[in-house]
């Protein structure tokens, strides 16, 4: 195996865990926490403070879509 191919799956890796956690954070993907992976916990807040889960799902894909990792 090339040295480039790990690269690369590292960084593959890597984005796909930040899509994952900010789906989870505003619950677009409920199928993730049925698996209850270690790295969500504590993602259901927002940056003030504020439950996520209390929002609608419109303001939550909104705000998932504009946040910046």
């Amino acid at each position: 195996m090339k040295l480039s191919t790990l690269t690369q799956f590292s960084s593959d890796a890597h984005r796909f865990r930040e899509i994952v956690a900010v789906f989870t954070k505003y619950e677009l993907a409920n199928w993730i926490k049925e698996h209850d992976p270690d790295f969500i916990k504590g993602l259901q807040k927002s940056s003030n403070g504020a439950r996520i889960t209390d929002l609608s799902p419109e303001v939550r894909l909104r705000m998932a879509l504009t946040e910046r990792m």
